[in-house]
């Protein structure tokens, strides 16, 4: 078992990353949540990897999952959620928790190449920067260290499209652990490849995913909340390039 653990929903449409069955030289292990039936051999056996099956929105489903297998929760220190269109390599998923884990934050995600699909401009990567420190972190790719995720698990259901959560997130972390703890890792970069709002999911919304997100802002005083980069001297230039060399000794492999 490793202490790096990667959750994923997968259907019958999701990518089938190489890294899913690429157990050697991997410091994670895989738990894929089915909201189709998961029937690929290959996957079923492979080492490292458990299945299980949901058929409800990624959100619900992870939250789901903990509830009932709160060993899980216990048992790994990092946890990376990724949505099933982000294309992204085993090296990468190896990095980021190597320098997620080495850093003084709670939540991160990696940046977004510039032709990726996405709704914050202040995610898309910035050559030259390990890091960013932003507002908050988007709902395609987010890791947590298990203590940022045992604070927000109950947020999960508070949508089905997950939209308005992960503005939610960015008012609920500093309020626990403090400033400075949310950060995009310009370090990797990976491809958001389908277009936002757009997958099964909105289909099965009972209202739109704008919608909800409105009711979340309403609720919790985030009108004006935006994913933005926050006023720090580490978002200058010489901070990022200095954050980009300390960065650099876990970078193997970046797209």
């Amino acid at each position: 078992m490793k202490n790096n653990l990667v959750l994923m929903p997968f259907g019958t449409n999701s990518i089938r990353s190489k890294w899913i069955t690429e157990s050697l030289h991997r410091n994670f292990d895989v738990v894929l949540l089915g909201y189709h039936p998961v029937t690929d051999q290959n996957i079923l056996v492979s080492p490292g990897v458990e299945v299980f099956h949901y058929y409800d929105y990624k959100w619900w489903m992870i939250q789901d999952f903990f509830n009932q297998h709160p060993d899980y929760l216990k048992n790994y220190a990092s946890f990376f959620f990724l949505d099933d269109d982000i294309e992204i390599t085993k090296e990468q998923i190896n990095n980021l928790f190597e320098c997620f884990n080495y850093l003084p934050v709670q939540l991160a995600q990696p940046s977004l190449t510039p032709d990726s699909y996405m709704s914050w401009k202040a995610l898309q990567h910035k050559r030259l920067s390990g890091l960013r420190y932003v507002t908050t972190v988007e709902l395609m790719c987010p890791i947590m260290k298990r203590s940022v995720l045992e604070k927000l698990l109950p947020t999960f259901k508070l949508t089905k499209s997950g939209w308005g959560v992960d503005l939610l997130w960015g008012k609920q972390v500093p309020a626990y652990f403090g400033e400075k703890k949310i950060v995009v890792l310009d370090i990797i970069q990976v491809r958001h490849s389908k277009p936002v709002g757009k997958g099964e999911l909105y289909g099965k919304l009972d209202q739109p995913a704008k919608t909800e997100e409105d009711a979340v802002r309403a609720v919790h005083d985030l009108f004006k909340f935006k994913i933005k980069e926050i006023r720090s001297w580490w978002n200058t230039l010489p901070g990022r390039l200095i954050s980009y060399y300390n960065l650099s000794r876990f970078s193997i492999k970046r797209m």
